[in-house]
């Protein structure tokens, strides 16, 4: 089975990714092949290099795409710095996916600091049943009442898995 896997970072986040991937390759299932997929506004050239080369198992297939500028020009809300001291393209590109790689049927999307400790195929093997993403509740935001839960309204085609700590209403 291939099971597509994305992240999307900038260059401040790139040594946390570098750990999630290896990570997600030293608990992978040998039964499988992985589909990464770094989205990036600006990924230096350096960081690009430095993560290609953790990637040497045939089973793991690494690949950049940067958001083109058309798409990025949609965000307006750069104010929104949700739990982060800084703003971030990165951080809608998540949903964009569906859009941006139609020829996946589901995918999985982890945050860059995600540490993998099982392979992640059980994760990719969730139903979803009629649900268009499945997600974990971040108890530290359920637990903050004077922080109203985002709201997710999106058509797409590409059910998302995502293990991303996202409060949902």
């Amino acid at each position: 089975m291939t099971i597509p896997i994305f992240y999307a970072v900038d260059n401040h986040y790139a040594p946390y990714l570098a750990v999630s991937l290896k990570s997600l390759m030293a608990n992978a299932s040998p039964d499988n092949t992985y589909e990464i997929v770094v989205m990036s506004e600006k990924l230096s050239e350096t960081n690009r290099i430095n993560l290609q080369s953790l990637v040497t198992d045939s089973r793991f297939h690494l690949t950049f795409k940067q958001i083109n500028p058309d798409l990025l020009a949609e965000i307006t809300d750069t104010g929104n710095k949700l739990r982060m001291d800084y703003f971030t393209f990165t951080i809608y590109f998540r949903l964009f996916i569906a859009d941006l790689f139609p020829q996946y049927d589901k995918a999985v999307y982890l945050d860059a600091d995600t540490v993998v400790l099982d392979d992640i195929s059980a994760l990719y093997a969730t139903p979803l049943n009629d649900n268009l993403i499945a997600a974990a509740m971040d108890r530290r935001l359920q637990a903050n009442q004077s922080r109203q839960p985002m709201q997710l309204t999106r058509s797409a085609s590409l059910p998302i898995v995502t293990s991303t700590q996202v409060c949902w209403s």
